[in-house]
């Protein structure tokens, strides 16, 4: 159910600003984490014939990352806020109901107070606590509520929405989702989507034809900066390093795997992490890895990554989705193979570019390491490899450009619909 747009800006020609196009973009999460501001930087970097607006909740002041071409509008932090935080997880989820709500009013005045000609949105609204109340209490109505706030084809525009491996995240891998449902009632709103991860793009695919859902739908990989990931040849040493990339325990990583291969680590191997937590490093290391052998870096910038990667051999990826993430395209593109679980497509990383065991397999990736200690051409093989398969696909300027070009032929059909943006339809699936 759309709400009717009150600016009558909306209904006019879309702006272009001297040869730009402006795209509104809406990323609520953008500065959550290391890994968005990357991708949107990169993206807007390599895209100067586009001009962007980025909606975001109230962040760090961005840093000298983002080009000329970016500017930003703050969505404010309301008392809600601020209340739902300071509440237990069960009252907060309730009061979160309403603070889901404001938040989604607040990107719409925002994008009801701007002139562009294409919105993209990232990852989605912040309506999780209406989409677990809802699953809690057997209230589906709520997802639709969800649905309808993630709802912009009333602004007239084209809408492009980004999973960032939203789509990848199921339960049927092996690590539960309860909200997988509801995720994918939620983003029906969306009828152009990019999906960040190959596997992601072909289960949409697949879900949107069982439920007779039409759309259109892109995979475009996430962009890699490999000048800045650049490759390097692996270091002579005796010892073989392992290194480890994220939060300990993420969504969809393994609970078991790392600290078990930690505590059994051969001789001569070493694990070392590069790990974003707000715990000390001698709480991480007493809580899971003990062991001489493991050495631990906190909350290393994006920017220092490379420096981590040149300093291993060999990267562990214990995710049990099938999302594969920034770090492991990082790690592939400064020429280091990486080792993943091998349950669904990991592409690109495969038996020639890396390495893939049964999920939590520890026996089996011991006698791995073992044998890599004394296989280093083989290391620096794969890793060559991986580095090509990034340059290939995966660059930043390749992948920006498929995104601009999708870009242009949405307000292309746009301006040949008369400045209406309808629906593709959805069939039983709505």
């Amino acid at each position: 159910m759309p709400i009717p747009p009150s600016d009558p800006l909306l209904h006019q020609t879309p702006r272009q600003t001297g040869d730009l196009s402006t795209i509104l973009v809406v990323h609520p999460d953008l500065f959550g984490g290391p890994v968005h501001v990357p991708y949107l930087a990169s993206l807007a970097r390599n895209l100067p014939r586009f001009r962007f607006i980025v909606a975001t909740s109230a962040p760090p002041i961005p840093d000298g990352e983002w080009p000329s071409n970016v500017s930003f509008l703050w969505r404010r932090v309301t008392r809600l806020d601020e209340a739902e935080r300071k509440l237990p997880v069960g009252l907060g989820r309730v009061l979160g109901m309403f603070t889901d709500f404001t938040k989604a009013v607040q990107y719409r005045r925002i994008a009801r107070g701007q002139r562009f000609d294409a919105m993209h949105v990232h990852v989605g609204l912040e309506v999780e606590n209406l989409m677990r109340v809802g699953r809690r209490f057997h209230l589906k109505g709520l997802w639709n509520v969800a649905r309808w706030l993630s709802d912009f084809h009333w602004t007239n525009r084209p809408v492009l929405f980004t999973d960032h491996s939203l789509f990848t995240r199921r339960s049927d891998l092996g690590f539960p989702n309860p909200l997988h449902e509801a995720d994918m009632s939620v983003t029906l709103a969306q009828d152009n989507v990019i999906c960040v991860e190959r596997e992601g793009q072909a289960y949409l695919s697949s879900h949107d034809s069982r439920m007779g859902v039409v759309r259109r739908s892109w995979y475009v990989p996430n962009g890699i900066d490999t000048e800045r990931f650049a490759f390097k040849p692996l270091e002579s040493r005796k010892a073989l390093r392992i290194g480890y990339v994220g939060r300990i325990f993420r969504a969809g990583e393994s609970r078991t795997f790392l600290p078990l291969l930690a505590s059994r680590l051969p001789e001569d191997v070493e694990l070392h992490l590069a790990v974003s937590s707000t715990q000390t490093e001698t709480e991480v290391r007493d809580l899971w890895f003990a062991g001489s052998r493991v050495s631990i870096e906190r909350n290393v910038p994006n920017r220092e990554m490379p420096r981590f990667y040149w300093s291993v051999d060999l990267v562990v990826n214990p995710m049990i989705w099938a999302a594969l993430g920034r770090t492991t395209l990082e790690a592939m593109s400064c020429g280091r193979p990486v080792l993943m679980f091998g349950n669904t497509d990991r592409h690109p990383v495969t038996e020639a570019t890396g390495y893939l065991a049964a999920v939590d397999d520890v026996e089996s990736v011991l006698k791995l390491l073992n044998r890599l200690r004394d296989a280093r051409d083989e290391l620096a093989l794969r890793g060559r490899n991986a580095r090509d398969a990034i340059v290939r696909e995966f660059d930043e300027r390749r992948v920006a450009e498929v995104t601009g070009s999708i870009y242009s032929d949405l307000i292309k059909d746009q301006t040949r619909s008369g400045g209406l943006t309808p629906r593709l339809g959805h069939g039983q699936g709505a």
